[in-house]
């Protein structure tokens, strides 16, 4: 089940190399204009080439806006296999920076009646609603870690698991790194619908709603079913029609779905690795990690999120629905260590890690920053009460790229 996270730090080399072609002009501004040093910015590309310089990555495209206002675009060092140089465009694998994506459709959908945070998720999947939910409880209450032993005993669920669960991977359906013999495989020519209906009968990790484990590979695909149910439509047309056109995203997509001419950019890679049916995408539209997009792409998404829910004149959320995206929502039971060094100060939005205390965290970003990364290697951030964006993309050891570079971007703030 975990198959697709196998071949993630494999699957980095997967990045699609554009031309200029496809190059699409952003609002830019020079960083002195929105109450950023020019000077101190630069200090971006230093931290960038430092860990290119050290080995520590091999590349890395970084962005970073203020005010809606992109100041910084740039590209350093090649592609893993140092084949060829990558630019501002190179199109990358999401992994899970696809799932902030699925909760904003989940949360248009709820701005539009079709469902609600509370709804059971049988509501949405028939084969669920008859299913007898088992949950492994395991000796002292501690969960067996990565290749660890599986010795557990069943109970029954005491609820069953909703919208607002799964979105905040609090539902126990499928815990990264837990093995769960109970979880199916995802075969080539499944769907989304295909697939979700087998996962009434998972074993569940915990009880619905009483701890939070991350669900890597199944509950944003049980999410995405339950958008294609709300809406009528498949993921992938909703996807184009109500997030990508509204936001001018072009260079996005599921691979199978991306346009010939940029497939075509791809460099050295190894063909077995797009058999897994999530990353191909082909009729999987996988809502865990199956999106591939480009940093300008990816920012109009955060730029919209960071502008309350518009973007350009279009608005596809409301202020309110981003503020319940960026809250927290399970007050402890994220384990902060996930998204940064500290064992607490940051707690779990609808999708997104919510920062409410950078101190304890010790990552160098502000109170109220709230992002995800994908593979550990493509992160986000939206930090509204500067209303800086960044977005960086990185091969190799990620970690102190990230926060080396979003310690630069901090510093470069004056006003």
């Amino acid at each position: 089940m975990n198959s697709f996270y196998s071949f993630a730090i494999t699957l980095l080399t997967l990045t699609l190399v554009s031309s200029p072609l496809l190059a699409q002009s952003l609002p830019t501004s020079r960083p002195d204009r929105v109450g950023m040093s020019t000077d101190r910015l630069t200090r971006v590309n230093d931290a960038a080439q430092a860990q290119i310089d050290a080995g520590t990555i091999s590349g890395a495209v970084v962005l970073v806006a203020k005010d809606g206002r992109v100041v910084l675009h740039e590209a350093y060092g090649t592609t893993p296999d140092g084949s060829r140089a990558l630019n501002k465009d190179t199109i990358y694998w999401m992994a899970s920076m696809t799932k902030p994506i699925v909760a904003a459709a989940i949360l248009m959908e709820m701005e539009k009646g079709n469902l609600s945070l509370t709804d059971p998720a049988s509501k949405f999947i028939p084969e669920w609603a008859s299913s007898q939910r088992m949950v492994r409880e395991f000796p002292g209450g501690q969960r067996p870690g990565r290749g660890g032993p599986v010795n557990f005993e069943l109970v029954s669920a005491e609820r069953e698991i909703t919208v607002l669960d799964l979105v905040t991977h609090s539902a126990g359906l499928q815990v990264i790194g837990v093995p769960n013999d109970s979880i199916p495989p995802i075969e080539q020519g499944a769907t989304i619908e295909s697939w979700v209906s087998q996962l009434g009968d998972v074993q569940l990790e915990f009880q619905p709603g009483k701890d939070w484990g991350y669900s890597n590979a199944a509950s944003f695909d049980v999410l995405v079913r339950i958008v294609e149910v709300a809406s009528g439509i498949d993921f992938n047309t909703y996807l184009q029609t109500n997030i990508f056109a509204p936001l001018n995203m072009n260079n996005s997509g599921f691979y199978a779905q991306l346009e010939d001419t940029k497939k075509d950019l791809l460099g050295a890679v190894n063909p077995n690795l797009l058999q897994n049916p999530c990353i191909y995408g082909e009729t999987f539209y996988c809502g865990s990690a199956g999106l591939w997009i480009s940093t300008a792409d990816y920012w109009r998404f955060a730029q919209m999120l960071a502008n309350e829910g518009e973007f350009d004149g279009t608005r596809l959320l409301a202020p309110s629905s981003v503020a319940w995206m960026s809250t927290d929502h399970l007050k402890g039971l994220f384990p902060s260590t996930h998204v940064g060094p500290g064992t607490s100060g940051a707690g779990m939005g609808l999708g997104v890690a919510v920062v409410d205390n950078p101190i304890a965290l010790q990552r160098m970003v502000p109170e109220g920053a709230y992002g995800w990364d994908g593979v550990g290697q493509r992160r986000f951030w939206v930090w509204p009460q500067q209303n800086v964006v960044l977005i960086m993309f990185v091969d190799g050891n990620a970690h102190p790229a990230h926060q080396a570079i979003e310690t630069a971007v901090m510093q470069a703030i004056i006003e």
